[in-house]
């Protein structure tokens, strides 16, 4: 069934990145005629050919260049199960690296076994220090994997008509149907890719029969000059559909070279020959092209120097004629992965797929809205049916008619890569008492100011987010270069407004304008100024507090200055770490101050009295800060976010040491876990 990934040559990158991004795989391996053999076909990319080579050769002799090398050709062909099989093995070897514990989890996890793949993660992560975040997004992934898996409701998906055994990915609109790529029917079927051993892929066009998605008429070539006898895949078109961009092989290239991908420009209606973007570059690739509906800026993927990990999300503008300089979208999107096949809606959400941020599978898709001046709301995973133990990638949605498709290698499919359709699903309309809705009535208005409370300056870009808790709906704005912002407002409502920037603590605040007259120009506008403060003595390169914020207890912390929730410490019973019901209540506090300020990166440090070993009481400390931490989690925050450590009975706050008599209640006071604010996360 599933061989290498047609969507793989899309990765934008000549060798894996995990290789460079993880650990590099050794090669000091004296080698047989055969295991030449076989690394010859591996390092031309022919991985069916040196499958089968390192299958014949470990038949007759042991060799874990050979084993390490057949395990990564069944990773790079989408073959989980027997990845996961080999990796299982190399993983026992005295050669074992970082990178093969990784390879395992993804294994793994790509086949539903998230208790495993955590394991795999954790020994990959101490196996590095723990140096690296890709391994905490893949311990999270694998802690989450029964919210992901839950069907949300939003979408019905059906496996479009079009599908063959072979490779069909990367639908585009277009006309009445979809542009996609297919390996069918291309038009050189003697051209074969070696490192699929099947054809190059092609551009096709197939038109919507009714009004099901799914059914879709006969696939027939795409006219014009953009198929040629390499591959061509992943389009978008002009707003009046007079041109399209799509990734594509440049036809000339130095021998021995990689052919790196490249965006081209062409015309719907024939003619010239497709003309290469000016952002191309023969050093690395670019591709996956997505136009905003005004046709002003373009999306896409590449591997360039600069970048946060494989592949990352770029765009571009342009300038009348011209296009500008690429920009990266940052770290809030961009991960140590790869980020790609991105598609940005006519409501300016963008859609992507990364195997770097918390999921399912390999590649999950997730969703980010702009929220203005270059900033992104927060990747949400579209979860089950839309994401899978496999690859899902190419999302593509008609907001108006709430439909689109997708693209998928997973289990129950027709062949290879197949393209799946979705349907929005209309739920029934909840039966819940709300005002009316005000037609034509006169709006109020919120407006104030967004200031640094230590010295009043205004405070420009910050995220403010309103909440209408009365009939649901949300406003999102950066306040303006004094902290200036303002929002429309309905009558009869209750609301909550949310302050957010970089470096600075979140402010919330409630409004209502229940009993407010609107059509009053004395009742009209509320005036609301919120103070926020700004995090003090931070490197701005490592994200570390000079001075970490230490919570001693009930308001009070080493920063008073700082508005801090009124959190104490949590106690203990003797010789025990479960989490009592008075520190339930203190956790919850840290939970919703994390959720609040979901940058910072929290400290957890636990202590023990001084009866029992100090061997003894360490492995006790050790167990109490665990326990916090597992009851952090399971409320929602990222582990990313968090850390624990146990000091035994070095750190006393009194002088109920070893031979001193005391009181239960002193003991008491030294068996606890007291936070500390370290630092933030997601820099730019």
């Amino acid at each position: 069934m599933q061989q290498y990934h047609s969507r793989n040559f899309l990765l934008l990158v000549a060798c894996c990145f995990l290789t460079l991004l993880l650990s590099s795989e050794s090669v000091l391996f004296a080698q047989s005629s055969k295991l030449d053999k076989a690394r010859q076909l591996y390092k031309q990319g022919a991985y069916p050919a040196a499958a089968e080579a390192y299958q014949n050769l470990l038949k007759t002799e042991e060799s874990s260049r050979a084993m390490i090398d057949l395990a990564a050709c069944y990773r790079l062909m989408g073959k989980t199960n027997l990845a996961e099989e080999w990796y299982s093995r190399v993983v026992r070897t005295d050669e074992v690296e970082p990178v093969h514990l990784y390879y395992y989890g993804m294994a793994l996890k790509a086949n539903g076994k998230y208790g495993e793949a955590k394991e795999s993660f954790n020994q990959y992560k101490k196996m590095t220090g723990g140096a690296t975040k890709i391994a905490e997004e893949q311990i999270d992934a694998c802690e989450q994997a029964e919210f992901y898996l839950t069907d949300p409701g939003k979408y019905q998906i059906s496996l479009a008509a079009i599908n063959t055994k072979k490779a069909d990915f990367g639908a585009a609109f277009y006309q009445d149907g979809i542009v996609f790529s297919s390996e069918t029917n291309v038009k050189n079927k003697g051209n074969v890719y070696n490192r699929r051993d099947q054809p190059f892929l092609d551009l096709f066009y197939a038109a919507r029969v009714g009004t099901d998605p799914a059914e879709l008429d006969r696939p027939t070539l795409y006219r014009g000059r953009a198929n040629t006898k390499y591959h061509e895949a992943t389009v978008t078109f002009s707003p009046d559909g007079s041109t399209m961009y799509f990734t594509g092989n440049p036809q000339k290239q130095e021998k021995g070279k990689v052919r790196n991908l490249k965006i081209y420009e062409v015309s719907t209606n024939g003619g010239e020959l497709p003309q290469g973007m000016p952002f191309n570059d023969d050093v690395y690739s670019v591709g996956h092209p997505s136009l905003t509906a005004d046709g002003d800026v373009l999306y896409f993927a590449s591997n360039m120097p600069g970048g946060y990990g494989g592949t990352d999300i770029y765009s571009v503008k342009r300038n009348g004629t011209s296009w500008g300089v690429p920009e990266n979208l940052g770290p809030e999107i961009n991960t140590e992965g790869n980020e790609m096949f991105p598609y940005i809606s006519d409501e300016n959400t963008l859609y992507f797929s990364s195997d770097g941020l918390s999921g399912l599978g390999g590649l999950d898709i997730f969703s980010v809205t702009s929220v203005g001046r270059g900033y992104w709301s927060q990747p949400e995973n579209l979860r089950y049916p839309i994401n899978s133990n496999g690859d899902d990638y190419g999302f593509i949605i008609n907001h108006e008619e709430c439909f689109g498709y997708f693209s998928s290698d997973r289990v129950g499919g027709i062949g290879d890569d197949d393209i799946y359709s979705f349907s929005c699903v209309k739920s029934a309309p909840e039966e819940v008492e709300t005002p009316p809705t005000p037609v034509d009535l006169p709006q109020c208005e919120v407006r104030g100011r967004i200031y640094n409370k230590k010295d009043g300056s205004g405070v420009p870009a910050a995220e403010i987010r309103l909440f209408n808790l009365t009939r649901g709906g949300e406003q999102t704005m950066l306040s303006g270069d004094n902290g200036i912002y303002s929002f429309p407002v309905d009558p009869g409502c209750d609301y909550m407004l949310m302050v957010k920037k970089k470096y600075y603590l979140s402010e919330t605040r409630d409004i209502s304008t229940r009993g407010r007259d609107c059509s009053s120009p004395l009742q009209q506008d509320l005036a609301l100024d919120i103070a926020v403060t700004k995090i003090p003595d931070i490197d701005q390169e490592t994200g570390k507090l000079k001075k970490p914020i230490r919570i001693i207890s009930g308001g009070v912390s080493s920063h008073p200055d700082l508005p801090l929730p009124q959190i104490d410490h949590i106690y203990y019973d003797l010789d025990q770490h479960f989490i009592r019901p008075d520190a339930q209540v203190e956790l919850d506090k840290i939970v919703q101050f994390m959720m609040d300020n979901p940058e910072l990166i929290l400290e957890l440090e636990s202590h023990t009295d001084s009866r029992g070993s100090a061997e003894y009481n360490q492995a006790l400390s050790e167990r109490r800060a665990n326990a916090a931490i597992e009851y952090i989690v399971e409320q929602g925050i990222s582990r990313r976010n968090i850390s624990g450590f146990g000091y035994g009975e070095t750190r006393l706050t009194n002088g109920c040491k070893d031979g001193v008599q005391c009181e239960e209640t002193e003991h008491q006071a030294n068996r606890r876990t007291e936070f500390v604010i370290t630092g933030f996360l997601n820099w730019d």
